[in-house]
């Protein structure tokens, strides 16, 4: 199985991307940012692909030695893992 990024389509709307890649694979990673941003996992039931969500990681920065910007992080990746949880995907992430 491949998979295919929506990184590729990342100025369409997520719906619209996703729609475009059902019919060439199973398996997407949503890039979590931008058009694609996962307020809820709602956009992603309209589909039954094997989902990777690729954590936001502008701005993103668990590494970071001031605890403000660690926290602020940190909470990010959570509200992602959530995400991914509700449709049993994978996720990605940069730590710094």
């Amino acid at each position: 199985m491949f998979g295919i990024s929506t990184y590729c389509l990342q100025h369409q709307p997520l719906d619209v991307a996703l729609d475009t890649l059902a019919p060439i694979t199973r398996c997407v990673e949503v890039m979590d940012g931008g058009l694609h941003s996962l307020e809820t996992a709602e956009p992603l039931e309209s589909h039954s692909f094997r989902y990777f969500i690729h954590a936001p990681y502008r701005g993103v920065n668990i590494a970071s030695l001031l605890e403000p910007i660690r926290q602020a992080s940190v909470d990010v990746l959570v509200h992602a893992f959530a995400v991914a949880a509700e449709v049993g995907a994978d996720v990605v992430i940069h730590p710094g």
